[in-house]
């Protein structure tokens, strides 16, 4: 029986310390991988750089071409709408039928 509860609290201190070094190391990769995203972010030419803040109110979107669907999109790179996959044009200022 002294034998029993050795084994496992032998094998709970060693799975708890793998668990806990598996966390540590995922931990460090992912800080590792944040700050490499991060230095190709800073180092990447202006025009391939992600836009950090949303599009204003007043920003002109692109929308659909498709007679049924006329989505507007916000996403500056957007080439299709994301609803029914057809090209993108871009909006009018004024609502036009």
């Amino acid at each position: 029986m002294a034998a029993d509860a050795v084994f496992v609290i032998v094998f709970v201190l060693v799975f708890g310390c793998a668990a806990f070094l598996f966390g540590i190391l995922y931990l460090v990769c992912r800080l590792i991988g944040g700050a490499g995203r991060c230095m190709i972010r800073v180092l990447s030419p202006p025009h391939e750089r992600l836009r950090e803040r949303p599009a204003d109110a007043g920003s002109k979107g692109l929308m659909c071409t498709h007679r049924r669907c006329r989505r507007i999109e916000y996403r500056s790179r957007a080439r299709f709408c994301s609803q029914c996959g057809a090209p993108l044009t871009e909006a009018f200022s004024g609502e036009q039928e």
